[in-house]
């Protein structure tokens, strides 16, 4: 049987060699690409996961002449298949309340002639909130769950506990979207502040699962790190602010408003 090569793909490795995949598991494969692996040579994956391809190589070709595993069969774990969840989601939502009703609103707008039109902010904020938790926000939570153990060396923390957070985020988008359009009536509040609970919450664990993921990982500390934390704190700091522009803009007298949109109107019209 022909050695394995650096040019081979995982894919092939893996379709050769099946219980090879403990090996590669190992060094951040980890479910990536399902039964069949990912089409990446072995060199590449060598390269991402900061691995020596050499020794790799060796331990592949002595799996593939005596496998230790005779009766390997992969079984997917819920924390190979999680970011999927996030990714349809986040399509169906960009979609659907994303770009159709996007659409929508500017043929309005096109219609009526007026760019500001306070009958239509409501479907504006509630389309955007949408497109920015729904879209951004679960793709973002679908990335890390999937990516960031595989980078560590280690495995999802928690992945029931991950799962929910898709849950309470499009329940909390849900019933955003609801407190905007039902506004101003009185339920937009309690409504508003249920969508508030449950984003922030779904946003809170996802950080903490994340930052326990990293914690039992027995790699390094790497510099790129501080971006992915940093860009995790300021996706919790504008969930914060949402909630603040909310219920800001819920409470805001009806004179103000219309001063706003005077305000606007002489500075579009100039």
């Amino acid at each position: 049987m022909n050695a394995i090569t650096e040019s081979a793909s995982i894919a092939e490795i893996l379709t050769r060699c099946p219980s090879a995949r403990h090996i590669l598991d190992r060094h951040g494969l980890k479910g990536c690409g399902g039964e069949h692996g990912p089409s990446e040579s072995l060199s590449f994956f060598a390269a991402v996961h900061q691995v020596d391809v050499k020794p790799l190589l060796r331990e592949l070709n002595a799996e593939m002449e005596s496998p230790s595993m005779r009766d390997y069969s992969y079984r997917e774990a819920l924390s190979d298949y999680i970011y999927r969840r996030f990714f349809k989601a986040g399509i169906a939502i960009a979609l659907t309340v994303g770009v159709l009703w996007g659409a929508v609103n500017l043929l309005q707008i096109a219609y009526r002639g007026e760019l500001l039109q306070p009958g239509l902010t409501p479907s504006i904020h509630a389309h955007a909130h949408a497109m920015i938790f729904g879209w951004v926000g679960l793709f973002v939570m679908g990335f890390a769950y999937q990516s960031f153990p595989r980078f560590k060396y280690t495995t999802l923390r928690k992945p029931a506990l991950a799962n929910a957070t898709l849950f309470l985020m499009l329940g909390g988008i849900a019933v955003r979207i609801g407190a905007e359009l039902l506004q101003p009536a009185r339920i937009s509040f309690g409504l508003g502040a249920l969508s508030a609970v449950a984003e922030m919450a779904a946003v809170g664990i996802f950080i903490t699962i994340i930052v326990n993921t990293a914690r039992r990982s027995m790699e390094p500390h790497n510099k790129y790190e501080r971006f992915i934390f940093g860009a995790f704190f300021w996706f919790f700091v504008q969930a914060i602010f949402s909630d603040v522009f909310f219920f800001a803009k819920a409470t805001a007298p009806s004179g103000m408003l219309a001063a706003v949109r005077r305000y606007f109107e002489d500075f579009y019209l100039a």
